[in-house]
């Protein structure tokens, strides 16, 4: 029983994460905590240089994972195209913000990254 609100909580902190992140872009820790979930592959290792890339440019994580070329983050094709993905979804989630009842928007994010499949399969 422990275990399960455990994972619940875990689950509710990744969900209010991806909200942090849509409100605001520069939550560094929002967005280290939903990167890769659910598994997208962009791994510790091109989170860490980016991290790098960003202290290096005095520019935001968000700002180097959304444009890498400008800020000279180099990363191979499979990488670059998981990251776009992941920074389009964001900014989608980002422009209803303040067009969508946060309820609908909630559901939204729990249904597109599985988190409602998760929370009723525990």
């Amino acid at each position: 029983m422990v275990a399960c609100l455990f994972i619940k909580e875990k689950k509710l902190k990744i969900l209010l994460a991806y909200y942090r992140l849509s409100a605001n872009l520069n939550d560094e820790e929002a967005l280290k905590r939903i990167i890769n979930y659910p598994k997208r592959g962009i791994g510790h290792t091109t989170i860490n240089k980016a991290i790098i890339c960003a202290n290096e440019r005095d520019v935001s994580l968000w700002a180097v994972l959304k444009d890498p070329d400008l800020f000279g983050f180099e990363v191979n094709s499979g990488t670059r195209s998981k990251l776009d993905q992941f920074t389009s979804m964001i900014l989608n989630y980002n422009s209803r913000l303040n067009k969508s009842d946060a309820y609908e928007l909630a559901l939204e994010i729990a249904k597109n990254t599985g988190l409602i499949r998760d929370l009723s399969s525990r």
